[in-house]
């Protein structure tokens, strides 16, 4: 094998011009196909292939709920006393800006609730409701349609249509005088996971009115970093911005597109710094040992 490498050796010191135009035709057939590659960072391609992680994966990828970034708009001063106007204030402008100046990255934002979808629901149960009905909600249907009931129900709705929400319930009074649905609506309440939230005027707030949050969807998967890094980056601009001020409102988030772009960053800086440490310290070694000032060129040039 020695000799295999001396005969080399042997040829190419004779003609040097054939050696650099090799090494020059190398170099440029190195930098077409490195031209050619697609660059991906995905913080989940540092986890182990198997299969239990792969179908962690398709979840994460595919649950629209995890890709949400969550966004606190909250009072700063915990003591001061509830300000939910301040609150809306603050969350309008900053919806806003979001929107204006981070729209490449963001699919929606999510910050009041969406009566057509609440007036969906409303259809949803009207058409199914004997679904949801149990033995006990046939009792309370009688009390409902008993004649002086429904007399009093009439004057709520008359009430209700003619107050600046009747815009929204008349389509609702118009298939359910008598409020038959509302038995059916009572059921989603089960589902309910925390009860420490509420709405107000529209706006998911604490039901001590110190924070209201609203729900960002990002363009792009938590695992794409390198375009979810703009958005994040953009969200802390919009933040310390609020938070550097003497508005006495402070904005934080938190989400699976956050967290992976910190994890990535953090990631690629580590990467960095040892494969630093390691090119140095071989460098160094094969000057050592050979002695020569363009043995650690030589042997970075492959």
């Amino acid at each position: 094998m020695g000799s295999l490498f001396v005969s080399i050796y042997d040829f190419f010191a004779k003609r040097r011009g054939l050696l650099y135009a090799l090494v020059l035709l190398g170099f440029a057939g190195t930098a077409f196909l490195a031209s050619r590659l697609k660059l991906e960072e995905d913080i989940a391609k540092a986890l182990p292939a198997d299969a239990k992680t792969a179908r962690f994966g398709e979840a994460f990828r595919n649950s629209k709920f995890l890709e949400k970034i969550i966004v606190t708009v909250s009072l700063a001063d915990s003591t001061a006393e509830p300000d939910p106007e301040r609150l809306i204030e603050y969350t309008v402008s900053f919806v806003a800006q979001a929107d204006s100046t981070l729209k490449p990255y963001i699919t929606s934002i999510q910050y009041k609730a969406d009566d057509d979808a609440a007036l969906q629901l409303l259809d949803f149960q009207l058409e199914y409701l004997p679904v949801f009905l149990e033995e006990s909600d046939y009792a309370t249907i009688d009390r409902l349609t008993a004649p002086a009931q429904i007399r009093q129900t009439l004057e709520d709705n008359l009430h209700a249509l003619t107050s600046p929400t009747g815009m929204v319930l008349k389509r609702v009074i118009a298939r359910d005088p008598v409020g038959i649905t509302w038995i059916g609506m009572r059921k989603y309440q089960d589902f309910q996971y925390d009860e420490n939230y509420e709405l107000y005027d529209g706006y998911v707030m604490t039901k001590d009115a110190r924070h209201l949050l609203l729900f960002i969807l990002p363009s792009n998967p938590p695992t794409e970093t390198i375009n979810n890094q703009q958005l994040v980056d953009g969200l802390h601009r919009l933040a310390d911005g609020v938070n550097n001020g003497d508005s006495g409102v402070e904005i934080t988030f938190f989400g699976a597109a956050a967290v992976a772009v910190g994890n990535a960053v953090q990631l690629r800086a580590d990467t960095k710094l040892t494969l630093s440490i390691t090119i140095v310290l071989l460098l160094a070694l094969s000057w050592w040992f050979f002695r020569r000032k363009r043995a650690p060129v030589l042997m970075m040039l492959p």
